[in-house]
């Protein structure tokens, strides 16, 4: 399953990536990529039976418009191999993304 996400905010990229930092590591996401302009974290176990141990790959690009505000893109691979998914796994990931959101914002 794949979530994407983007979002337009006047915050800097310092700031923005300060914010989500935290979040992913308050969540208990491990960073695999750290750039400026690229950021990636890992979280859960294979053949997890709950949407919040399933294998997520959180995938962050960060960039400045030409208007100086700053866009952000998310995406969110949830790998849920072996499970049927239902309403409330997708309410599960959807509210993620949200939390995501707000961390940014």
């Amino acid at each position: 399953m794949k979530l994407e996400r983007s979002i337009t905010t006047e915050l800097n990229e310092s700031i923005i990536h300060e914010r989500l930092t935290a979040y992913f590591a308050l969540a208990g996401y491990q960073q695999s990529i750290s750039q400026p302009h690229l950021l990636a974290y890992r979280r859960g176990k294979f053949l997890s039976l709950s949407a919040k141990g399933c294998p997520v790959n959180a995938v962050i690009q960060i960039g400045e418009r030409l208007d100086q505000k700053t866009h952000v893109r998310v995406t969110l691979e949830i790998d849920t191999t072996g499970q049927f998914i239902f309403e409330h796994e997708r309410n599960y990931w959807r509210e993620q993304m949200h939390d995501i959101e707000k961390a940014i914002l």
